[in-house]
């Protein structure tokens, strides 16, 4: 599935797509934004996915070259900015979890390359300047980085008031104000977006300039409160010890376990950087990784039973 939007979204770059809009199948035309969250969920598991194959010895290097060049070929023409800081990401957990070899350094060489060319190739296809900061400053410095996540108390584009660091405070403080509320949020759904007016509360269309609703959790303190928040940060514990007791149980399968451990963890950033959560282009992706526990688990019982 990656090898097949890396090429539409070649074809959709050389047709004059850019930024959000050439993201392959997940594109919904030319200057439409929104696809790129399912992308990158997308590209996080097949990174976590080929770096663990090679590792495990499932598959061979080229496999692990590959996937890591496709992923980053397809951020820097997409504009998926946040992939870049994802992989390093990616790379300490994945030495965190599986034990230290001569497999592992060359692990971290290559991506150590495969990063600096990634990092080349967007400054080549948008400028090292464009788009991410006032003062053009290149995205890859902490002045650029610290402006993007919102550190300096700028907004998040151009519109909006809010940023993935004041977004969580400001509902808190505003949004909701009673106790019932900040316990139980104001309703669920009741800050959603609806394709019907009929359904709507009319809160998002009053406040949808603040930008609240573009991080899940924001979106979901507000719809859920704190109680509703905290259940859904508990589902992504349930699954993380499930994996360490798949784990366990398992001779084989280490690197199916090891993928959704460390994709559940890079799940929960998530949380605080987009609405991949609940979007049905990168959701599905989140939670068929997550239930891979289960099924192995699940299965292993039917063939002991059998």
């Amino acid at each position: 599935m990656l090898l097949i939007n890396a090429f539409f979204v070649t074809i959709q770059y050389i047709s004059g797509y850019s930024l959000d809009s050439a993201i392959g199948l997940f594109s919904s035309g030319n200057k439409i934004a929104g696809g790129s969250a399912g992308m990158n969920v997308l590209m996080c598991i097949v990174t976590v996915y080929a770096i663990l194959s090679y590792l495990n010895k499932d598959k061979l290097l080229y496999f692990m070259i590959i996937s890591l060049v496709l992923c980053i070929y397809i951020s820097a023409l997409a504009e998926i900015k946040v992939y870049y800081f994802e992989l390093v990401m990616i790379v300490v957990l994945v030495a965190i979890v599986t034990k230290m070899s001569l497999k592992k350094i060359i692990v971290i060489f290559i991506i150590g390359i495969v990063l600096l060319y990634g990092i080349n190739l967007y400054n080549q296809y948008y400028g090292s300047g464009y788009y991410y900061t006032s003062r053009g400053v290149s995205f890859f410095s902490l002045e650029a980085i610290s402006e993007y996540i919102g550190l300096d108390g700028s907004s998040y584009g151009r519109f909006n008031s809010l940023n993935r660091v004041t977004a969580v405070p400001y509902v808190w403080d505003n949004f909701l104000i009673t106790l019932p509320n900040k316990l139980f949020g104001l309703g669920v759904g009741y800050g959603d977006s609806v394709s019907s007016s009929l359904f709507s509360s009319g809160f998002l269309s009053n406040n949808s300039g603040l930008g609240y609703q573009f991080w899940t959790v924001s979106l979901e303190l507000t719809n859920i409160g704190l109680i509703g928040l905290l259940l859904c940060f508990s589902l992504f514990i349930a699954v993380y010890v499930e994996n360490i007791r798949a784990k366990k149980m398992m001779v084989r399968s280490n690197t199916l376990i090891q993928t959704s451990q460390i994709c559940t963890l890079i799940f929960i950033i998530l949380m605080f950087y987009n609405q991949s959560f609940i979007l049905d282009i990168a959701a599905p992706f989140m939670f068929f990784v997550m239930s891979i526990p289960y099924i192995l688990i699940n299965e292993k019982k039917r063939f002991r039973r059998n």
